[in-house]
């Protein structure tokens, strides 16, 4: 049965929580792994679907005062369109309506801005490139 745990650093999730981003940001989009673990981890909420001791899915929250950026939002290869990623993102965005935050942000890769638009963030600004990817920033108005 898969649950949903929500962790600061330290943490025993977080090996396998990292060994999924590597997975899916190097191995499958070439993000160089300087880029993709950073110093906030360190000051991220982070979220993740476990199933028998694995994570499925996983993303980041970093927050400041009321708004907040949800970022590294991975799902499992095995595991992709069947929902989960959809309800990690829903959990944060409860997450960040309990703890008063007004608006949260994300940068989106270019393929996927309407998997956020059907969650209610609308799209900020023009094309940025991240790690060599497209990306556009996306605004949810909580």
């Amino acid at each position: 049965m898969m649950e949903l745990v929500s962790f600061y650093l330290p943490s025993d999730y977080w090996e396998d929580v990292k060994e999924l981003r590597l997975r899916v940001f190097v191995d499958e989009m070439d993000v160089p792994s300087e880029l993709e673990i950073d110093e906030g981890d360190q000051l991220a909420l982070h979220f993740a679907f476990i199933e028998n001791g694995r994570p499925l899915a996983t993303l980041r929250i970093l927050e400041e005062k009321q708004k907040a950026k949800i970022g590294r939002v991975a799902v499992a290869h095995s595991h992709r369109r069947q929902g989960i990623g959809t309800k990690l993102v829903q959990e944060a965005i409860n997450y960040c309506q309990k703890h008063k935050i007004q608006s949260i942000s994300l940068g989106a890769q270019t393929y996927i801005t309407d998997f956020y638009v059907a969650m209610g963030f609308h799209q900020q600004g023009d094309i940025f490139l991240d790690a060599g990817i497209p990306h556009v920033e996306m605004i949810l108005d909580v």
